[in-house]
């Protein structure tokens, strides 16, 4: 089975470059589910038969969302005649999903999961001839759609300036330094030159020509969604170039200042343009340096309310 995985940090363009990879006749993308980087995240840990294999799986509403039969699931692991590692879930929930399809033409799977950038090598140590489809924005776009856009858990995705800096860079860092079978994806290039950007993809692939037909449209993929995300892709239609440099009408002069400092290696090296401080009298200096102040402050909020949530969680589910 040829399969990729869709890595991206969030509010970056994954579900527009999905919905036009699943219009091509020869790939398939599975909807966003982050099942296999919380079955990594557990480390060499064993399932000790296939019903908490599944009950963990469904731990996740956006796997119940993806409209895989857990039933087949559960009667593929149960036929498994090795231990119930992560390889071997990771696996059978991919066949399960693409429903075995994928072998008999030659097509591509593709599974999207934002946070299994965090894995690639063991992915690809687990399967060597996955690819990986990064697709990265400019991070102050990425960081004002973040502010702006409430989650499908009702919150605004990240709304702290450093906490959205220093995500973004981790992620530019962790691509960068990957030595796999990578296909970098700017989301610039994307809107601007989709059909350009697709092709490329379709070779680094190995796609067969006669695979690369148009044969499904936009909502086809859309409509795979589940509801809890559905919100959060209202608009995805055909790419407009007027929107790049959006961000710039929602974040304030420090906000994009602080952003840039934290930041600046990773911008640039992708191709962005940094701002310039020459002109920035000294009063301008100290609104700066009191604005980043106070942000630092929020975000040691910002990480201690979230080891505490995680901690209020942790003991709900041992109760």
């Amino acid at each position: 089975m040829k399969m990729a995985f869709l890595v991206y940090d969030a509010r970056s363009g994954s579900t527009l470059l999905a919905a036009m990879l699943n219009r091509i006749s020869g790939i398939k993308v599975m909807p966003e589910t982050n099942f296999p980087s919380r079955i990594l995240d557990r480390g060499k840990k064993i399932f000790s038969d296939a019903n908490e294999a599944i009950n963990f799986l469904k731990m996740e509403p956006h796997f119940i969302e993806s409209g895989i039969d857990c039933e087949e699931l559960a009667l593929k692991l149960r036929n498994e005649k090795k231990e119930l590692n992560a390889k071997i879930i990771i696996e059978n929930v991919i066949a399960t999903y693409f429903n075995d399809e994928i072998k008999k033409n030659n097509s591509v799977a593709v599974i999207k999961c934002g946070e299994a950038i965090f894995h690639m090598e063991t992915l690809q140590c687990y399967f060597p001839h996955a690819h990986f489809i990064h697709i990265y924005r400019d991070g102050r776009a990425v960081c004002a759609s973040k502010i702006k856009t409430l989650s499908s858990w009702g919150r605004p995705f990240c709304n702290n300036i450093i906490s959205n800096a220093l995500n973004w860079k981790k992620r530019i860092e962790i691509t960068d330094g990957f030595t796999g079978n990578m296909i970098s994806v700017k989301y610039e290039d994307l809107v601007q030159k989709p059909n350009y950007v697709i092709e490329y993809i379709c070779e680094q692939l190995h796609l067969p020509k006669q695979a690369r037909q148009l044969c499904k449209d936009y909502n086809t993929y859309l409509k795979s969604i589940g509801k809890r995300q559905q919100h959060l892709h209202y608009n995805i239609g055909t790419p407009d170039p007027k929107k790049i440099n959006q961000w710039k009408n929602y974040l304030s002069w420090k906000e994009i200042a602080i952003y840039e400092n934290i930041a600046r290696r990773e911008l640039i090296s992708k191709g962005y343009a940094i701002g310039d401080r020459a002109d920035w009298s000294y009063f301008k200096y100290i609104k700066y340096m009191y604005f980043y102040l106070v942000s630092i402050i929020e975000f040691i909020f910002h990480i201690l309310r979230s080891y505490l949530l995680n901690f209020q969680d942790a003991g709900a589910h041992w109760k």
